[in-house]
């Protein structure tokens, strides 16, 4: 199928395996991301992908109709219009992620390779920064599995118990059912009952999946794009070494050579440049990144927030103010350089002033004042 073949068009061996090591099974689990790559697990995502669209606008039809005969009853009203609002959040997210695909594997190829590849000293950082990204994702896993799964439930028992304490009559609808709905068969009968017992299940771990990887998914993208900041960072800590190093490659091992001799040694003056442009270079490419994940995956932030803001406060806990990149840059051997690499100097100084942060259309900025922020 052409659109098939268009939406997995930057597919590979590479990505699935960026995609297996971040999300496990859930991105296919869940649908937001699965596997195409052979006519049988298109046929079985195919599959999947229908299944889970007829799932929940299933349950969405049945919920607005649900709201429409619950006028009456504030409570159970508001209560229908959360469970529909969380479905049609979980079948819009279907859609959205199936619709950039290619920006998402864009996005996941840049997290399995990295923005920008330095010596092997300073890809050292980049792996304990790596291994620091896994241990909390792991955590997140299991948070976001537990919040989503016992939320419903918890909820549940709670209203139960808040109509027994004030002793309000509930308004039953369809019986034998935990929760208001209104279901077009009888569910008086075990077949029927069992039936809509089993697709209210379905449609609910369909939500928790869909809900737990797109807010895992966030977590990796806001993490990464951290990380890969602190990586420069640590590299233009390191920028005397690196030239040293560079030098060293291109003249041999002089161990007469310091950095405090690059204004009288023009060969160890350009190591220093081609280092600092290293630099400037993946810069340029954190940027560049952000402003896709901006503009591809701002309603998907939105989306998030508005569903559940632990994770935020997860992703921004590690996200790292400008100020450090800023002191840095100015810490740099900028007075032995010529005026083109100052003039670059300043450039970074100046766009590092300028907050990166996450909104859509302006609805919210997701900032330092906002849940700590997941702003880079």
């Amino acid at each position: 199928m052409k659109f098939l073949d268009n939406l997995c068009s930057e597919d590979d061996e590479a990505i699935y395996k960026v995609m297996y090591n971040e999300y496990w099974y859930l991105s296919r689990f869940s649908c937001l991301y699965p596997k195409l790559n052979t006519p049988k697990w298109r046929a079985l995502s195919i599959i999947q992908f229908i299944f889970y669209i007829s799932c929940c606008l299933y349950h969405i039809i049945l919920f607005a109709i649900t709201i429409t005969k619950l006028m009456d009853d504030k409570m159970e009203l508001f209560q229908s219009f959360h469970y529909l609002l969380l479905i049609f959040i979980g079948f819009y997210l279907i859609l959205i992620y199936t619709k950039n695909r290619r920006i998402l594997s864009r996005i996941h190829v840049a997290i399995g390779t990295g923005l920008f590849n330095y010596d092997e000293k300073t890809e050292e950082i980049r792996k304990k920064l790596i291994y620091k990204i896994q241990k909390k994702k792991k955590i997140l896993i299991h948070l976001l599995l537990t919040y989503f799964s016992s939320l419903p439930l918890i909820m549940l028992l709670l209203e139960k118990y808040l109509n027994a304490y004030s002793g309000d009559e509930k308004q039953v609808l369809t019986p034998n059912l935990p929760i208001s709905l209104w279901i077009p068969y009888d569910t008086n009968m075990l077949i029927g009952c069992s039936t809509a017992l089993f697709l209210m299940a379905v449609v609910s771990a369909i939500v928790v999946l869909i809900c737990a990887n797109n807010n895992l998914s966030l977590f990796i993208i806001c993490e990464y794009l951290a990380m890969e900041l602190k990586l420069l960072i640590h590299s233009l800590n390191r920028l005397p070494e690196r030239t040293l190093h560079l030098y060293r490659l291109h003249h041999g091992d002089n161990t007469n050579v310091s950095i405090e001799t690059m204004k009288e040694n023009k060969d160890l003056s350009n190591c220093y440049r081609d280092c600092l442009k290293q630099n400037i270079i993946h810069h340029q490419n954190i940027i560049k990144m952000f402003y896709i994940c901006k503009k591809q995956l701002g309603l998907i932030l939105w989306l998030t927030f508005a569903m559940c803001a632990v994770v935020i406060a997860f992703s921004g806990v590690s996200a790292i103010k400008s100020e450090n990149l800023i002191l840095t840059l100015y810490s740099t051997e900028w007075m032995s350089l010529n005026k083109n690499e100052v003039q670059m100097i300043r450039i970074m100084m100046l766009r590092s002033q300028i907050p990166l942060l996450m909104n859509y259309r302006k609805i919210t900025n997701f900032d330092y004042v906002t849940f700590t922020s997941v702003s880079i």
